[in-house]
């Protein structure tokens, strides 16, 4: 519980021909972690690599084509044999939709030139004379553009060098034709672009007679293009049907496989054998032995290496505990000599979690939304979430019988409770704050024991040192709190206190210091402010209690006044019935939010600085991802 799996690392050597055999005993196995091979010389991949690879790639085309996002299938419980997977991929007619596609490609191509063929045609569509009109006479230049200004007084300005004019309207839109001869042409664009909204060029209509007929043909043509596009659509999307979840399935399947085939390059080799090199559970030793002997008849040799190395991080806790190594891995594994805190994390999360939250509806809530994730999710991130609240749930019911809050309200459907401690008055708030300093400076020293033990295991003696200094700095501080603190919490210490000598904390916090400065030097001094500052982070646990009481005080004073007989009273009711429900919702989940963040940060950066570094390497056995 607090040490992690024992692992083990071993050594498989077999002969060439039973390498596929070996790789897929321990592919089914599920418990071994391939590493480097340290003999012999590096592996090639299997000769079923290539094949493999070349499928993939056309499967993966298939999958961007279609747009597919990889949970269009139902994984297999097994994984099929490599020739069963070829062979249901070689069953997909992945040519077929190269074909479509390309053919699509094409069609969406000449449908954007048509488009904009249509959009340059657009404003000549009220253009009446015949095209050829604008090719007869090489000596003229022609302008065309949408008006802005006077007509008639363009006109008269071109009169000068000798170019027409011809307006074109089309309905709200004025366009304006003029042609002038080459010699005055520069002249009369001068003059047009006093009078332009925007120049367009002449469009090329092909064997078109006049615009009109080419704007027609370029708008049919497009329909007849968007009705091939639509048909290939139709027909992309049944081969889609038919076929995606084939397609996904088999890639999936022949990744798998393609692990499989690369793995040689990590072993080590001969001309006529191979090694395998891995970490797996020591337990799992025995059962590992039985399995390669199976695959090979017998014809392999293991043997358990005693390497320097470190080996992967494997937490082992009893089934309660489990969800809560979420919190651990997401902050980091630990490293091979230290503890597993997932144990200390499990009793404290829980702790702190009621503290600030507890209220007993609140609890029973957060109760019944854990069962519930709890029956709907097997595994995975939420799966830990809900057994983490579980517990929480629980704590922040014991820890609402001890406030005497019931969504904020001192009864339960009349049943008067009686808090243990009123944490919304000033007698409840003086004895909630030493009891958090209280369990604050016994988390802290729980930190730095944890610290102390694991230095005195791997023989560092003067860390050790450090840590029984802190530890000495930290009680003096307690002693004085508890003989400064007028709470009934710090009776008990009060009076062994007395019976010491008057000086013997003040002894122990001096000799903790100086511990410190012989061991860890001035940086040590310059943190012993931070150790105040630690214990008071503790204080948050009160604060954030406090807060969420007053919230649920706030609502409850929504009033709740039915009155079925008045029409107008009984839907003031519902409204601010329905008001107070959306309220409490919102308390609950800002609750649980703050509640738990809080939580981790008191672990993540109270309690792990005392002693906990992380740095571990996760385990990532051979299987089925």
């Amino acid at each position: 519980m607090l040490t992690m799996e024992p692992m083990a690392k071993v050594r498989v050597v077999c002969g060439k021909p039973a390498t596929e055999r070996v790789i897929s005993a321990l592919y089914e196995f599920g418990s071994v972690q391939i590493t480097k091979s340290s003999v012999f010389d590096a592996g090639k991949p299997l000769d079923s690599f290539s094949p493999i690879s070349n499928k993939l790639i056309a499967l993966r085309s298939s999958e961007k084509m279609l747009g597919l996002k990889g949970g269009e299938a139902q994984a297999r419980e097994s994984l099929p044999s490599l020739r069963d997977a070829l062979s249901e991929a070689d069953g997909i007619d992945t040519p077929e939709l190269e074909g479509i596609e390309s053919e699509l490609a094409e069609v969406r191509t000449k449908r954007a030139a048509l488009r904009e063929s249509a959009k340059a045609l657009a404003p000549f569509k009220a253009v009446r004379m015949p095209c050829s009109a604008f090719t007869r006479n090489p000596r003229l230049r022609f302008t065309y553009f949408s008006l802005k200004g006077d007509f008639h007084a363009l006109r008269k300005e071109l009169d000068a060098c000798h170019a027409e004019a011809l307006r074109v309207a089309d309905g709200k839109d004025v366009y304006v034709l003029v042609a002038a001869h080459e010699e005055t042409a520069a002249k009369a664009q001068d003059i047009c672009a006093k009078y332009a909204a925007a120049f367009y060029g002449i469009p090329v209509t092909g064997n078109a007679k006049t615009f009109p007929e080419c704007v027609e043909r370029t708008e049919r043509d497009e329909k007849t293009v968007a009705a091939k596009e639509a048909a290939l659509l139709k027909k992309k999307q049944a081969f889609a049907g038919k076929n995606a979840a084939a397609i996904v399935r088999s890639r999936k399947e022949l990744e798998e496989h393609a692990r499989l085939s690369s793995l040689p390059v990590m072993f080590g080799g001969t001309q006529n054998l191979v090694a395998i090199e891995g970490w797996l559970p020591a337990k799992n030793m025995p059962e590992l032995e039985r399995t390669i002997d199976k695959a090979t008849a017998g014809k392999a040799a293991i043997e358990q290496l005693h390497v320097k190395e470190s080996p992967p991080a494997v937490l082992k806790n009893p089934k309660l505990f489990k969800p809560f190594e979420f919190l651990v891995e997401f902050f980091s594994l630990p490293s091979p000599h230290e503890f597993d805190p997932t144990f200390f994390i499990s009793l404290s999360f829980p702790l702190f979690f009621g503290m600030i939250l507890g209220d007993i509806g609140y609890g029973i809530a957060a109760l019944l939304l854990s069962l519930i994730m709890m029956a709907k999710i097997k595994k995975g991130f939420f799966r830990n979430v809900a057994g983490m609240m579980m517990l929480s749930a629980i704590s922040t019911i014991i820890f609402g019988w001890i406030y005497g809050e019931f969504f904020g309200f001192g009864n339960i459907f009349g049943y008067q409770l009686h808090p243990m401690i009123p944490r919304a008055e000033s007698e409840g708030l003086s004895f909630l704050m030493a009891f958090c300093i209280f369990i604050g400076l016994m988390h802290l020293a729980l930190g730095f024991f944890i610290g102390l033990i694991t230095a005195l295991h791997e023989k560092q003696w003067k860390h050790a040192i450090a840590k029984a200094s802190w530890l000495a700095v930290e009680f003096g501080l307690f002693c004085f709190l508890a003989l400064s603190m007028e709470s009934t919490l710090f009776e008990a210490i009060k009076t062994v206190a007395v019976l010491l000598p008057a000086d013997a904390w003040g002894i122990l916090t001096i000799g903790g210091i100086v511990g410190l400065a012989i061991t860890e030097g001035v940086p040590a001094l310059v943190e012993l402010p931070g150790l105040v500052s630690n214990l008071f982070s503790y204080l948050r646990i009160m604060a954030l209690g406090v807060s969420a009481v007053i919230l649920a005080l706030i609502i409850d004073k929504i009033p709740l006044n039915p009155n079925i007989v008045d029409p107008m009273s009984a839907i003031s009711f519902f409204l601010f019935a329905a008001m107070f429900t959306l309220c409490h919702i919102g308390a609950f989940a800002l609750g649980v939010f703050e509640s738990s963040v809080q939580s981790l940060r008191l672990h993540y950066v109270e309690f792990f600085s005392k002693f906990y570094h992380g740095g571990g390497t996760p385990f990532v056995p051979l299987r089925r991802k």
